[in-house]
């Protein structure tokens, strides 16, 4: 399975990464941009409302990080 991720330069999603953890929903666009950084390996901030899926972005990254052998602290 591979993730849509929205590419800046086209203006358009496309299908790049595959998934490092299986959501049972369908991401945001804003989850799966967040996404990409994290794959880039780029810093982000992600700031919305309680309920929004921020915690997902963090699921994200924390599992994406550990299947490299990297360590995480999660405050």
């Amino acid at each position: 399975m591979s993730i849509c991720v929205y590419n800046d330069q086209t203006h358009e999603m496309t299908q790049t990464y595959e998934y490092i953890y299986n959501f049972p929903y369908e991401c945001d666009n804003f989850q799966k941009y967040a996404f990409n950084c994290i794959h880039k390996e780029e810093n982000i901030l992600v700031t919305a409302h309680t309920g929004s899926g921020k915690t997902a972005i963090a699921i994200y990254a924390i599992m994406y990080w550990i299947k490299r052998g990297g360590k995480v602290i999660y405050v």
